[in-house]
């Protein structure tokens, strides 16, 4: 499963059969992609928002960039769970290392709070040919019972027949999608995290 996850490929800096280094040639030619690669650690990572592995990689090769084997994450930004998708069996004795590098690149990228979920949501969905699919997943997964109703009224309300429509109104859609990412009242618990959000300011009681 590709979309709607935070699909993430990752590339060691070594090649682990020949121990020959490969990350001259993977930051020249990944230079390219800007933000969207990451070194951390011992590691290379890369994921195009708005699109899965192949997309990624495919995007890769019409660039001439060479790239070694990949070891394939899928991210779950709606309950911050990273897991393997995909793993070559000679990386297997740096499994935790490289799961850790992941999972902070995902930090890094779609998880580590919500400016970055909401950048990470807004982007994905502008370019990918599949945006229904992230609008799905915030109504079923991100947000709790109470966020959905509200931001499925504002939807119908605003939008007339929304799904239907997601193209000629992506922006729109989006933006109030993304506006009830700002109540925590409204997310799932996984987000409703108290470190993730300022705490008001208490009131000044004045005894009269």
């Amino acid at each position: 499963m590709c979309e709607p996850n935070h699909s993430i490929n990752q590339y060691p800096s070594d090649d682990e059969g020949t121990g020959a280094p490969n990350e001259s040639r993977i930051a020249f030619g990944l230079r390219k992609l800007g933000d969207y690669i990451k070194k951390i650690k011992g590691w290379f990572h890369l994921s195009i928002l708005g699109s899965g592995h192949s997309e990624s990689e495919e995007w890769a090769y019409t660039q001439s960039i060479w790239l070694p084997p990949a070891i394939q994450y899928e991210v779950a930004w709606w309950n911050r769970q990273v897991c393997f998708d995909g793993f070559h069996h000679h990386l297997m004795e740096r499994k935790d290392e490289a799961m850790e590098c992941a999972t902070e690149y995902a930090n890094r990228v779609s998880i580590g709070n919500l400016s970055q979920l909401r950048n990470f949501i807004e982007v994905s969905m502008i370019k990918s040919e599949r945006p229904s699919s992230y609008l799905h997943i915030i109504l079923s997964d991100l947000l709790n019972l109470k966020g959905r109703d509200i931001l499925y009224r504002k939807l119908s309300s605003r939008f007339k027949n929304f799904w239907a429509n997601l193209e000629t109104k992506k922006g729109g859609i989006i933006k109030t999608a993304l506006g009830m990412t700002r109540k925590r009242e409204y997310l799932n618990d996984i987000w409703a995290d108290d470190k993730l959000w300022i705490p008001e300011p208490k009131k000044l009681i004045i005894a009269s």
